[in-house]
């Protein structure tokens, strides 16, 4: 059910879209879905976009200039099925890469606003901060130790052990800031927190939304919760619509009510 085309334009293989959906959407009709909107006592969920002034380095500049000219060359007729695929390839590293850069880019951006935030609310709920890559990790933890705040850090480079540790003292109140790695984030319930910001973004709409689901949770005493985006490069923005985009898509292919 997935539309797959080649897009000699852009990204090569491109499988963002959806195919048969009425044939996919009749077999649903065997089955019986449960969704925790229409069963569970949910808090309102707001998304609050910020864009950090973000220096543009000359790694970006240089990303640019790269990505426009593999693009040229996707679109050229004269080449081959296989420097067209390896010419894909090279785009999609180099989109992978402009993310690196532009978390590498947004590092003193960040330091700034969370220094600002916290001055601003000295106290109040935890709140949680999700990033990926590990120059911004580093920067998170060198902000937030040297403000003398009560944090953890949990990505792939930190202990089993040390992981157990840190959210125990979270679920105990002990921690005002959980910062936490994109691809680590399913399965953890974080209720205590009403507020999530994502420093960082991926291309998968799945580990998104399993990272805005830790705090939007049955139980919870709050209200509402809400999620800020801090978008520094456009790519921040491209790779959050993509995602917007991919799971629309799926919704209108899961849902037997839509087209």
């Amino acid at each position: 059910y997935c539309k797959r085309y080649f897009n000699t334009m852009f990204t090569g293989w491109d499988d963002r879209g959806a195919s048969a959906t009425h044939e996919l959407q009749s077999l649903q009709n065997r089955m019986v879905r449960r969704l925790a909107k229409d069963h569970l006592d949910l808090p309102d969920e707001v998304d609050v976009f910020v864009h950090l002034e973000t220096p543009r380095t000359r790694e970006i500049s240089k990303l640019d200039r790269e990505r426009e000219k593999l693009k040229k060359k996707l679109a050229s007729s004269s080449l081959s099925d296989r420097e067209r695929e390896k010419t894909a390839e090279s785009l999609k590293h180099n989109r992978t890469m402009q993310l690196v850069a532009a978390g590498r880019a947004k590092c003193n951006p960040l330091k700034q606003y969370f220094r600002q935030y916290l001055q601003d609310y000295p106290e109040g709920a935890p709140f949680l901060v999700f990033a990926y890559h590990q120059e911004v990790f580093d920067a998170l933890f060198e902000l937030f130790d040297s403000l003398g705040v009560a944090f953890g850090c949990v990505n792939g480079r930190v202990l089993k052990s040390e992981v157990d540790d840190i959210f125990t003292k979270f679920y105990a109140g002990q921690l005002r800031v959980l910062v936490l790695s994109l691809a680590m984030t399913a399965g953890l319930n974080l209720q205590l927190a009403d507020t999530a910001f994502f420093a960082e973004v991926r291309w998968s709409p799945g580990d998104l939304r399993q990272a805005q689901t830790r705090i939007c949770r049955q139980g919870t005493q709050h209200n509402r919760v809400k999620y800020v985006w801090l978008f520094g490069a456009p790519i921040d923005r491209e790779v959050y619509e993509g995602c917007l985009k991919k799971e629309n898509t799926l919704r209108k292919a899961l849902n037997r009510k839509r087209n």
